[in-house]
């Protein structure tokens, strides 16, 4: 068995077939933007391969960001698609392929990796080489270098200076500490069905950015506020239908007015009923309540053994401007 170190773009057919038997079409679809040099110009991603007689039977990818937030000079990666088929399991392959990638990681100055599972096997695997879980998530995160509460502290301190751009696949590792420390609300997206952490466990790592890049592939449109250190403090987003949301870590407060600005003011914006810290921002923004409705939410990746899918309703608020 040869491990093979692959840099994106790259003859990818092997993985991608090995990620859609593992976990499903649609988890594989969401990979392919990583592997096809898609993001190439965002992202540098590196997939180590276990291959023979022209066999993939095992691979595991790292994202690194281009261009990183300076200032406290924390980088960070995302590791996703770690998985081996089942003619292998349980020869020590996964773990080889899975040191690779966390050497990888380390090699490019990473200090903060992520990535999910609810795997009980997985996850004794990534904990043996650090990994722990997140508060309220089931988001595994090493720390290499720094500790959780300083990363958290030191990355969202408060902003000097925030400014609103559109949303794109440089973000992909971003959106994860940001969800992970966002501060106080319940819906934190209701165009893309993302829930806080404080009220419910949450499910999604590297599948965060691929529901705003559903949002974009449907006509919609998603704006980032970033601080001057080129921290991801706030997202707002819109669908093709002028529905819209957003939120901000609770150091970018400021960041509101520019967001709701970037989505225009013919947006009408969705928020959950129990939030009324963004319903008093968007009141003292010149918007006004027009309706009161409950809305479902599909929640996946609830059980790892057979991705059980859950509703869930939230009472929801639609707002106007003025």
């Amino acid at each position: 068995m040869e491990i093979i170190r692959n840099t994106v773009p790259f003859d990818y057919m092997g993985t991608y077939r090995l990620l859609s038997d593992t976990f499903g079409e649609d988890e594989a679809a969401s990979e392919l933007p990583s592997l096809d040099g898609t993001e190439a110009f965002f992202n540098d991603d590196i997939v180590y391969t276990a291959e023979e007689d022209g066999i993939t039977h095992g691979t595991v990818r790292v994202t690194v960001t281009k261009g990183q937030p300076s200032g406290e000079g924390i980088k960070i990666s995302g590791l996703s698609g770690m998985c081996t088929d089942m003619a292998v399991r349980g020869t020590g392959l996964g773990k080889k392929l899975f040191g690779k990638i966390v050497e990888e990681s380390d090699a490019n100055g990473c200090e903060v990796s992520f990535l999910g599972t609810s795997n009980p096997i997985a996850c004794n695997l990534y904990s043996s080489f650090g990994f722990s879980y997140l508060p309220g998530s089931r988001v595994m995160a090493r720390f290499h270098g720094t500790n959780r509460v300083k990363f958290f502290e030191d990355r969202f301190r408060k902003p000097l200076e925030i400014t609103v751009r559109e949303l794109n696949a440089s973000d992909r590792i971003s959106v994860i500490p940001l969800f992970l420390n966002e501060g106080p609300g319940f819906l934190l997206d209701s165009v893309t069905g993302i829930f806080s952490n404080k009220v419910i466990t949450q499910p999604y790592c590297m599948a965060l950015y691929p529901k705003y890049e559903n949002v974009l592939n449907k006509g919609g449109r998603a704006y980032a506020a970033v601080s001057e250190r080129g921290v991801l403090g706030g997202i707002a987003s819109i669908n093709e239908e002028g529905i819209a949301d957003f939120f901000c870590q609770q150091n970018y407060g400021e960041a509101a007015g520019k967001l709701l600005s970037a989505l225009g003011g013919e947006a009408r914006i969705r928020i959950s009923e129990y939030d009324d810290r963004k319903a008093d921002m968007l009141l003292d923004h010149g918007y006004k309540e027009i309706h009161v409705g409950d809305r479902k939410y599909e929640m996946t990746g609830v059980s790892w053994e057979n991705k059980k899918r859950e509703m869930i309703t939230v009472p929801c608020r639609m707002f106007e401007k003025q």
